[in-house]
């Protein structure tokens, strides 16, 4: 199934699973996509997850915050408001993008994976 191109212009091609593109400013890497299922609105976020003093930064700055969850392998990308906010984190917080304003210093370290090494000999 395609989508008719009157459709898209009419959507600004961003659909509720987020999409990894380029700032049509800045020409820098964000993710795009509707914050929300009903009443949504077109987002952008710096692709990079955040921790919680960078969250704070970014509100203070008047930046919004989205949790990126994986929902039936898309990722989606959902508004933090009061609630999301002071609950344990579940997802990665992405800020909203403000081009030449990226929160680098604040980027949270993603954990280290195990790797699986395969053995040189068989086990039988």
């Amino acid at each position: 199934m395609t989508i008719p191109t009157w459709l898209l212009r009419t959507r600004g091609d961003v659909f509720r699973t987020a999409a990894l593109r380029t700032c049509p400013h800045c020409h820098h890497p964000i993710l795009t996509g509707l914050d929300d299922d009903t009443a949504a609105r077109s987002v952008r976020a710096d692709p990079t997850p955040i921790t919680p003093l960078g969250e704070t930064l970014a509100l203070l700055a008047g930046r919004a915050t989205f949790d990126l969850q994986a929902v039936y392998g898309r990722r989606e990308m959902w508004r933090r408001d009061q609630w999301h906010i002071q609950s344990a984190r579940r997802w990665p917080v992405l800020p909203e993008h403000r081009c030449g304003q990226p929160l680098n210093d604040h980027m949270e370290k993603s954990p280290q994976r195990r790797r699986y090494v395969c053995p040189t000999e068989p086990p039988f």
